[in-house]
């Protein structure tokens, strides 16, 4: 059995899961950590070099790799390769998650269904394209302004104060002409991201488990703190500390990362698009898709406490919050959710001032897409 699952029972308010499918039995939280650097996908998330017409020119530890000259080898990413899932939402508080890298897996639940390609890697021209793999910023977004473009290196200070359309223009000014694969990074990537660990930890409290990253910091970070740690996954609980998870810098803490291809309507709904964002920006139509989830409500003191359960025939694979009371920072899903009526955009992760609040789960759903802050920035994606 390739399958690797995670089963959560919300019967009371601890954030560790059990393990299930063929990781049963091991011990959850960091202890997993280093057996899945050998299962896949875990284990081929590594940092390379990409150009921008999508060829890697090196992965991290071969002689030409690269954290800083991205003009002459290209943008530090991190290769995410093609993976499956499951997520069987039993009742309303038992969910069982699954990950696999085989397409023909059988999920060990009631009627044995077959594995999901995930939806990061589908329909992402418009035309049904199933891409093999999704490159991720292994930094925070930097706006180059001799190039026009945004770029992932290290030994620059992120940017930030501008909105999500600017941010999604220094992206997509990397494509090549006839080209629509550089982008911000998404919220189905997001959401396959905050599977990926989820599985792995079978534990939802990120920063009590892999670290608190920059999110007590006076200032914001500059990137590359953790060069010298390639595409480990890295962090220490209880302080400021660099953090990264398998390569990704800052996953959560330091700045909040911008997530395209998600809006919330004033009825509190969800709704989702896997590519066209430009064009069709803060729409409620196609490509954008009803998610079928209504998400709850929070401010800044809330934290997640249950996952949204869809309606009828929704999406299946997102962490949006249910509910809100009776959450806290080492309870539930440990991170805080925000979400305001009316046409909203969202971030993700916390910044360097989020303290407990940050985390894996973290979400804001409550921006108007006017909003800029210091705080707040982006990171690219390349859909390959």
């Amino acid at each position: 059995m390739t399958i690797y699952g995670a089963d959560w029972t919300r019967t009371g308010s601890s954030p560790v899961l059990t393990r299930l499918g063929a990781s049963s039995g091991w011990a959850a939280g960091s202890h997993g950590q280093t057996l899945f650097n050998s299962i896949s996908p875990w284990s081929s998330m590594r940092r390379c070099n990409l150009w921008d017409d999508g060829t890697p020119t090196a992965y991290y530890g071969d002689r030409c790799y690269t954290d800083t000259d991205v003009i002459n080898m290209g943008q530090c990413m991190v290769d995410i390769p093609k993976f499956y899932y499951y997520v069987d939402r039993q009742t309303a508080d038992h969910t069982q998650f699954f990950i696999s890298d085989n397409p023909a897996d059988t999920v060990p639940v009631t009627g044995a269904p077959t594995v999901k390609l995930h939806p990061m890697f589908y329909n992402r021209d418009g035309a049904g394209c199933i891409r093999d793999h999704i490159y991720v910023g292994a930094y925070n977004g930097y706006y180059n302004a001799t190039t026009a473009k945004l770029e992932s290196k290290s030994g620059v200070a992120p940017t930030g104060t501008q909105t999500l359309a600017t941010f999604r223009g220094y992206a997509e000014a990397r494509n090549p002409s006839g080209s629509n694969k550089w982008e911000l990074m998404d919220f189905l990537t997001m959401s396959g991201l905050q599977l990926l660990y989820t599985v792995e930890y079978a534990n939802f409290d990120s920063q009590g488990i892999i670290g608190y990253g920059h999110s007590n910091e006076g200032a914001i970070i500059n990137t590359g703190d953790t060069v010298a740690n390639g595409s480990a996954t890295v962090g220490t609980v209880g302080t400021n500390s660099p953090l990264s998870y398998r390569g990704i810098e800052n996953f959560y803490g330091n700045q909040n990362k911008l997530i395209d291809g998600v809006n919330l309507k004033a009825d509190y709904k969800v709704w989702v698009a896997d590519h066209d964002f430009a064009t069709n920006y803060l729409a409620f139509g196609h490509p954008y898709v009803d998610s079928n989830i209504t998400t709850a409500t929070g401010t800044d003191n809330t934290y997640s406490k249950d996952i949204a359960v869809p309606s009828s025939g929704g999406v299946d694979y997102t962490f949006i919050s249910a509910s809100t009371t009776g959450g806290s920072s080492a309870t539930y899903l440990c991170d805080v959710w925000l979400a305001t009526t009316g046409t909203r955009i969202m971030y993700h992760g916390g910044n360097r001032a989020s303290a407990g609040q940050g985390g894996v789960y973290y979400t804001s759903i409550a921006a108007d897409s006017a909003l800029t802050s210091a705080n707040i920035g982006g990171r690219l994606m390349y859909m390959g």
